[in-house]
């Protein structure tokens, strides 16, 4: 599978996954089954230690796109375990920023695929087309000719890749 392909699955996954289980689990609140609170734990610690180490190689790399590692190892994991860990007992308050960062992933990922999508099919057109394109994908030289990129694959250096 290549860069773009990983890309668009990323966006996939949140949007068709992803956000619908976080707002099943924000809407049905402490009346989800047990067993979906240990998946929680689960998840809450993988995506933890996932985005801990990805943040970790991408602060290394000096990379614009750790926000991203961080807002996941920093607020959804932990929130994600506290939520299965608490269960019954896990306020209204964590299932409703729950929600948000729901509504928020969905967006993104929307927008990141449109975006996307609009840079693949060689969308060139003014000054709001660049600006989705620079919004969306850091290039790595500044230049206008070909994807922008300068290695031509869509993405600088393989650091948008999660």
């Amino acid at each position: 599978m290549n860069r773009m392909d990983t890309h668009t699955l990323i966006n996939l996954l949140h949007i068709f996954v992803i956000v619908p289980f976080l707002l099943y689990v924000s809407i049905v609140k402490t009346d989800i089954p047990e067993q979906v609170s240990y998946f929680l734990m689960g998840l809450g610690g993988f995506v933890t230690l996932y985005h801990a180490y990805k943040l970790f190689i991408r602060f290394k790399m000096n990379s614009g796109f750790a926000w991203i590692n961080a807002i996941h190892a920093i607020y959804i994991g932990p929130l994600l375990f506290y939520i299965g860990y608490k269960q019954k007992d896990t306020p209204r308050s964590a299932f409703e920023i729950l929600m948000l960062f729901a509504f928020a992933a969905g967006g993104y990922h929307l927008y990141e695929l449109a975006a996307y999508n609009s840079m693949l099919n060689g969308s060139k057109g003014g000054a709001e087309t660049k600006t989705v394109n620079m919004n969306a994908h850091r290039f790595a030289n500044g230049s206008s000719g070909g994807s922008g990129f300068a290695n031509g694959s869509g993405f600088a250096n393989n650091d948008y890749i999660s």
